[in-house]
């Protein structure tokens, strides 16, 4: 899967950070990856594969425990509410 970027390790900001003391090495993170950036390394998930992290969140959606999450949220504003018009009258 290509993006048109490539994320270096210095972009470590944008991983989804994980919490080794919730985590109960269940291996949803990594099932749940799209890229295969999430690997299990002696019974705990690993972002192996720096560069193919996309920050899609399936992992923290895919953690029963909450020990996977993301360092910040991207929120789009809300789209903005079109008042009524009334209809043109034809004469």
């Amino acid at each position: 899967m290509s993006h048109g970027w490539r994320r270096t390790l210095t972009d470590n900001w944008a991983l989804p950070t994980i919490d080794l003391a919730r985590c109960t090495g269940c291996g949803a993170c990594v099932t749940y990856c799209p890229t295969r950036a999430v690997e299990m390394s002696h019974g705990r998930p690993r972002i192996v594969r720096i560069a193919d992290c996309t920050y899609c969140g399936e992992c923290e959606q895919a953690c029963p425990e909450g020990a996977i999450g993301l360092g910040y949220k991207i929120v789009l504003p809300a789209p903005k509410k079109r008042g009524r018009r009334s209809p043109r009258k034809l004469t």
